[in-house]
Order: structure tokens, then C-alpha cells, then sequence
């Protein structure tokens, strides 16, 4: 790896580039809530296929995890999941309409 002199330290310590830090392997890993709502509030939609893929561009994939609840009584969100499963995305959800007693 090729590392730079830190300016900022009295020893002038070496720390590694950003380059040098980048591992050939990635996993994915995408909190859906999190990533909707964000989207929404910016007034901009999230592309799953188009977010993996540049994600992995260039590096070897290993997996992609997309962490989500879902009322299984919503045929939007069951289809939202079966859509993420097609597209190489591992769905771990949780099933919402429990903790609406909570």
C-alpha cells in the first residue's frame, strides 16, 4: 500500500491512502426505512438495482443485505420484497404488524 506523510502529526506518521484501504470484496448492506425516508424528504427516489451495482462497480460482490420491515398484509411491500430478491438483494425483514400492540 502507498501511504502519505499526515501533516497534522508531530511525528510525521505515515497513514494509508484512501486507494490502499479499499478491499477488492464488498458486501452491501441497506437499512430500507432509513434510505426511503431520507429519499423522500430530499424529493428524490432510490434506485435499488442502480445502487447495488454502482456500489460493486469494478469490485468483487459477495452480498447484499436489505433490512426492512414488513406488514404481510401489504401487497405493495411483499411485492417491494419479492422485487429486492430478484435483484440479488437478501430481504431481512420484520414482521411490523407485531409492534403495533407494542
Amino acid at each position: 500500500p502507498r501511504f502519505l506523510p499526515d501533516p497534522h502529526a508531530a511525528d510525521l506518521r505515515f497513514r494509508p491512502t484512501q486507494e490502499s484501504c479499499v478491499s477488492k470484496n464488498v458486501a452491501v448492506f441497506v437499512d430500507v426505512a432509513n434510505i426511503f425516508y431520507a429519499a423522500k424528504a430530499a424529493g428524490v427516489d432510490i434506485d435499488y438495482v442502480t445502487l447495488l451495482k454502482s456500489a460493486t462497480a469494478g469490485r468483487d460482490f459477495v452480498r447484499a443485505y436489505a433490512y426492512t420491515g414488513l406488514d404481510p398484509d401489504n401487497e405493495n411491500q411483499r411485492n417491494f420484497h419479492q422485487f429486492l430478491a430478484r435483484h440479488q438483494y437478501k430481504v431481512v425483514s420484520k414482521d411490523t404488524s407485531q409492534d403495533a400492540g407494542a
